[in-house]
């Protein structure tokens, strides 16, 4: 059963960032969980079980590409949830981290809802994630 149009887990180490990203998404119906670093992000992904996933690539204690190594296991297939990068990197970087959408900042927010509902209506809603 979902919450509205879906669960969405943001990790995001810039605050306001993270806090206009919740306030959007949840005037928006959606259930929002939070995490200010990637290691935060890997423990609220099991919790939270979101359709979807909203990383910033350049963050503190561990960057998005090491939630990404760590959530998917040495095999690939631990992370069942689409991961959609958000970030002011160039794009070949954030290509390189294998995620299923990039989002440049400053964020196109119509763009960002139309990614995000077609990735949770294409998983029905909140998902699991595989531990």
């Amino acid at each position: 059963m979902s919450d509205g149009p879906g669960r969405v887990l943001i990790v995001e180490d810039d605050e306001a960032i993270r806090d206009s990203l919740r306030d959007l998404l949840e005037d928006e119906g959606y259930t929002v969980a939070l995490a200010a670093n990637a290691l935060e992000g890997l423990a609220r992904l099991w919790e939270s079980r979101p359709c979807v996933v909203l990383l910033d690539l350049m963050m503190p204690v561990m960057d998005g590409f090491g939630f990404l190594a760590a959530a998917r296991g040495p095999d690939g297939h631990g992370l069942d949830v689409p991961v959609v990068v958000i970030t002011a990197a160039p794009r070949s970087v954030a290509a390189a981290a294998d995620a299923d959408d990039v989002i440049a900042k400053p964020i196109d927010v119509d763009h960002l809802l139309r990614t995000i509902a077609r990735h949770c209506r294409a998983r029905g809603g909140s998902e699991r994630a595989r531990p």
